[in-house]
């Protein structure tokens, strides 16, 4: 099938040659958003109500009202232009991953931060939570063990489809980095209403939504034993 814009290339070309640069940005993004938002959110719990907990939240809140067409110049204009010290845009070298992997990766760090906080304190004030702090068990080992395999099924079950969204790549972060991914060339699609170019992103999307909600239901299985198959 052959893509009505770009006349000497097929939808199945473009596809083949665009997922693997979405997939890469993607994949750093998703690492770098659970990293940060799991270790932050827990830390946010533990430290409940404190300096360091208001001081966390008002970050997370700025990092998800913040649009990211808004962050992405930003980021450009601070790391780029003033300091000089990433490229402003471009593909292929480790350093031109890194900021568009931080302005498609933190904002949805900060929503999975807020989301490990909330299941964290239910946990952290449990009676086996109690019980290991009785038995002696130092805090990091009943904080990152104990309480987070507890609070994990909320966060896998976000996981699924911010997997998707992410492999898939951001169209804004792709277009102000000058990124050629799945997500640019989906953009040029609508605006030159290339149907088939169109339709083969959107089918390739509802697959790796429906194969991460999949994944993620399984692992939620593994990690609570209180969901029981029929």
């Amino acid at each position: 099938m052959l893509s009505t814009r770009y006349r000497n290339r097929s939808v199945n070309e473009i596809i083949a040659q665009t997922l693997p640069v979405s997939i890469l940005l993607g994949g750093c993004a998703f690492v770098l958003s659970l990293v940060f938002g799991i270790t932050m959110g827990s830390l946010s719990a533990f430290f409940w109500n404190r300096p360091f907990d208001k001081i966390t939240q008002a970050i997370t809140l700025a990092g998800i009202s913040i649009p990211s067409f808004v962050l992405a110049p930003l980021s450009v204009l601070i790391f780029a232009i003033l300091l000089r010290l990433l490229p402003p845009a471009g593909w292929g070298s480790p350093d031109k991953i890194i900021l568009p992997t931080l302005c498609l990766g933190i904002p949805y760090g900060c929503v999975v931060c807020r989301l490990t906080r909330s299941s964290m304190l239910e946990v952290l004030h449990s009676d086996y939570i109690r019980t290991a702090r009785a038995k002696g068990l130092n805090e990091p080992y009943i904080l990152f063990v104990h309480a987070l395999k507890a609070a994990a099924p909320p966060i896998i079950a976000y996981c699924g489809p911010l997997a998707a969204n992410l492999m898939t790549g951001s169209m804004v972060i792709e277009q102000i980095f000058g990124i050629s991914g799945m997500g640019s060339f989906f953009v040029d699609g609508v605006l030159n209403r290339d149907v088939f170019l169109v339709s083969g992103v959107t089918l390739v999307y509802s697959l790796l939504l429906i194969t991460f909600n999949l994944v993620a239901d399984i692992l939620c299985l593994l990690f609570d034993k209180r969901i029981v198959l029929e």
